[in-house]
């Protein structure tokens, strides 16, 4: 069902005034932990998406769009509601455009409009890979770990411009 101009105004105003009462939130502990933690699992998204996706999500902790999880092999489950978050209108410069900007960029940012995102707890379909399973698929045992690890420190001691070495975690002066 489309979205009269009005509603879509006030949807917007709403948005913006709970983002602001999030950011005043964020003077509670609890919330400002949560924010990190949200923050750091969103590193690519602006403080604006990050507090549109935790306003609408609290416990999200993935979020992609229908066609990237479609291509991750997962599917939003029926009923679910999108996170919308804002998402940049990119146009390809003419020439006069470049002259008047002053830029030989082909494309340009010229505003932003509200687009749909899921978490992955909104979805089904085929297990996501994580780390751990990546590491578990490569390394196998723990022989090869250290075999890794060796490897890793011989190169950085060879090549890097930073000396490796080990010590005790208890030693006085190790951090």
């Amino acid at each position: 069902m489309a979205r009269t101009k009005a509603e879509i105004k006030a949807w917007e105003h709403e948005m913006a005034q709970r983002a602001t009462e999030q950011l005043s939130a964020l003077a509670d502990t609890q919330k400002f932990k949560q924010y990190l933690r949200q923050n750091a699992a969103f590193h690519g998204y602006s403080v604006r998406n990050v507090l549109l996706i935790n306003m609408q999500h609290p416990n999200a902790t993935r979020v992609a769009g229908f066609k990237q999880w479609d291509k991750l092999g997962r599917h939003i489950r029926k009923g679910e509601h999108a996170i919308k978050i804002t998402m940049p209108i990119v146009k390809k410069l003419t020439p006069e455009e470049q002259v008047k900007y002053k830029t030989t960029a082909e494309r340009a940012i010229v505003g932003y409009r509200y687009g749909s995102v899921f978490d992955v707890s909104q979805t089904k379909g085929k297990a996501l890979l994580s780390a751990n399973d990546f590491i578990k698929e490569r390394l196998g045992d723990h022989q090869n770990v250290d075999r890794l690890y060796h490897a890793v420190v011989d190169a950085i001691n060879t090549e890097g411009h930073v000396k490796v070495s080990e010590a005790p975690i208890d030693e006085p002066g190790v951090r």
